[in-house]
């Protein structure tokens, strides 16, 4: 439970914008075991406010949260838009928050 309070704090900054600067990975990880947890915008929004300091409800398409040693990572995304139709915009967020798992460079 501590993990995930401290990745939660560590994801805090999701929230805000940062500045343009050349990209530099935080993390590289070439193996990491990926959950998808789909929720819907009440839960999202819930889940963010609850962890994530400064973060407005409705602002987060999506959020992802990893483990201490970078190797597991829980995705949190809404449930697609369009019912259970996924988009191009509905992957566009879940690669997003994947990369991070991969990349780290939190914003």
């Amino acid at each position: 439970m501590r993990d995930w309070i401290a990745a939660l704090c560590l994801a805090a900054s999701a929230c805000v914008a940062v500045p343009e600067r050349e990209y530099r990975p935080t993390w590289r990880m070439d193996t990491v075991s990926v959950t998808w947890h789909v929720l819907d915008r009440r839960q999202l929004d819930e889940l963010a406010v609850a962890v994530l300091p400064g973060c407005e409800p409705g602002k987060l398409l999506g959020y992802a949260v990893p483990s201490a040693d970078h190797r597991r990572c829980e995705v949190f995304t809404e449930e697609p838009r369009e019912g259970s139709r996924v988009t191009d915009a509905d992957f566009g967020v879940l690669g997003h928050e994947i990369a991070h798992c991969f990349r780290g460079e939190w914003h």
